[in-house]
């Protein structure tokens, strides 16, 4: 009796069990279907288009100006310029170009102005108007001043 009494519990929860599955199986097959939809949609969109949908178009052009000022193989200093995480979304979208923490290291006007340093300093912002480049020896200049 005490062995029939295991059999039917083992199977009532293997049956318990594939329910739970089943139900779970038509909401996940759901999403999915919905996020080949959006991907198919949006396939041959540009990388700067992307990005738009995801953060403002104001960064998306400051970031391209950036892109233009800055060569790819050179350093910047950054520098915070919002209160959230804008330093790294900023680092990450002008790589491959090496970041140089203004905070961390900090940086004097006469180190800035030294041979070999970094010519541009990033004010990192995702809000607009986005992120800002400037000469780093304006930068410290005006910095100097204050």
């Amino acid at each position: 009796m005490l062995q029939k009494l295991r059999a039917w519990l083992g199977l009532a929860g293997l049956l318990a069990f594939a329910a739970f599955i089943l139900s779970r199986v038509v909401p996940a097959v759901d999403a999915s279907m919905a996020r080949i939809r959006h991907a198919g949609r949006n396939a041959a969109e540009s990388e700067d288009s992307a990005l738009e949908r995801f953060r403002t178009p104001e960064y998306v052009a400051a970031l391209r100006r950036m892109r233009e000022t800055i060569p790819r193989d050179a350093a910047y200093y950054l520098m915070p310029g919002d209160g959230g995480h804008g330093e790294y979304f900023v680092r990450f979208d002008l790589a491959p170009r090496r970041a140089i923490l203004l905070e961390r290291h900090n940086v004097t006007p006469a180190d800035a102005l030294q041979k070999g340093a970094p010519a541009w300093v990033v004010l990192s912002r995702i809000d607009p108007p986005g992120p800002e480049v400037f000469p780093a020896a304006e930068f410290f200049r005006d910095r100097g001043r204050k």
